[in-house]
């Protein structure tokens, strides 16, 4: 049952009038946009064409964000027609939540959660634009995930990821602790987020790590249209004065901006680089078996394989551990797991034409 609505009197403290609007307007950014590399090597179900939304409020120079919150007359939703993806790796409810280092792992920057700033412990969210382009994710993009260079990304996570070093403020949330599990540790778990008599704030208030003084409010995964309506309270440079702002009906103090309301194209094109992949499964019949496997893995090809095809066995973050030229006389070939760990890989299999991969359990 969700809690009553209870503001500590430090964030509650609303001014009957107000000078000027301190919240200038809602940013979505399109973070990233999962590809088929991702897909396989995710910890936690992530659908190929999944989009990386980051919402940020942007406020003038000297406001802070204190919540983002929902009441009885305007509720705090955040949907999607799909379910969001959560990381079942190291992922969290809140950025706070996710050690820096762990970010380098398999999907977990691509992880569902709310801030009040903070992209990962130790890292403050920016718009990638606005990063200093030091690659905390250059590790694992190196390798084969996080990489997809469609122009619906924008700019490159291995160029600029939205992460500056930093102290963020700590996440108090007030009345969601069970509603956050839709954020949890189970991927497509739910698909909308509601509470009205609930926040996640900043106590003493937030400040962008910029000039721009935008705060990062979360980042939400979803193969889905995403959509939400944001209510958000923020202090002024003026002591114990705060601006109310709501999605919707503003009541008397009240404010409202449109962008507070968000709905994304009802229709994305995933960026599509499992192509190659089908084609060529399409073309020669691949086949990994068994899975999960001991001992030996076997990898079949057709009677019409020509040329060259390689087999690697890979970890979740892209580190190749077994590569071998396949013989295509043979109607099958080995892989020797004799000293491999026991864990979750995938096999790529690939030649001229392009890949095929298969996510595979090592007993």
């Amino acid at each position: 049952m969700i809690k009553q609505l209870l503001f500590a009197s430090s964030i509650l403290a609303a001014g009957s009038t107000f000078s000027q609007q301190g919240l200038e307007k809602i940013i979505v950014e399109k973070y990233y946009v999962s590809n088929v590399e991702d897909s396989i090597g995710s910890m936690g179900t992530l659908p190929v064409g999944s989009v990386t939304y980051r919402v940020f409020a942007d406020m003038l120079p000297g406001y802070k964000f204190q919540a983002l919150y929902g009441d009885g007359d305007h509720p705090l939703i955040i949907k999607s027609s799909e379910g969001f993806f959560n990381n079942e790796d190291r992922g969290a409810t809140t950025a706070n939540g996710i050690p820096s280092a762990q970010l380098k792992n398999n999907t977990v920057a691509l992880d569902s959660w709310f801030s009040v700033g903070a992209a990962a412990a130790g890292q403050l969210g920016v718009l990638k634009s606005e990063d200093d382009s030091k690659a905390n994710l250059l590790p694992i993009v190196s390798n084969t995930m996080l990489k997809n260079n469609d122009t619906a990304v924008g700019i490159l996570l291995k160029d600029q990821d939205g992460m500056i070093a930093g102290t963020p403020v700590a996440v108090t949330t007030v009345g969601i602790d069970n509603d956050l599990a839709i954020f949890d540790a189970t991927s497509l778990a739910d698909s909308v987020f509601k509470t009205s008599n609930g926040a996640v704030s900043a106590l003493g208030g937030a400040a962008g790590p910029t000039v721009e003084n935008r705060v990062l409010l979360g980042q939400f995964t979803t193969k889905g249209q995403f959509s939400f309506e944001l209510n958000i309270q923020i202090g002024t440079p003026t002591a114990g004065v705060s601006e109310k702002y709501v999605a919707s009906n503003p009541k008397a103090g009240e404010l409202t901006i449109p962008s507070l309301i968000y709905k994304s194209p009802s229709k994305t094109t995933p960026v599509d680089t499992s192509k190659a992949s089908i084609a060529n499964l399409l073309n020669h019949n691949i086949s990994v078996f068994p899975n999960p496997a001991s001992g030996k893995l076997f990898i079949k090809l057709d009677n019409n394989a020509k040329g060259t095809f390689n087999a690697e066995l890979l970890t979740l973050d892209g580190k190749s551990i077994i590569s071998k030229q396949l013989n295509t006389n043979l109607e099958t070939n080995s892989i020797d797991l004799s000293s491999v760990t026991s864990g979750v890989y995938f096999v790529r299999v690939s030649n001229k034409e392009g890949v095929y991969n298969q996510r595979i359990i090592v007993d």
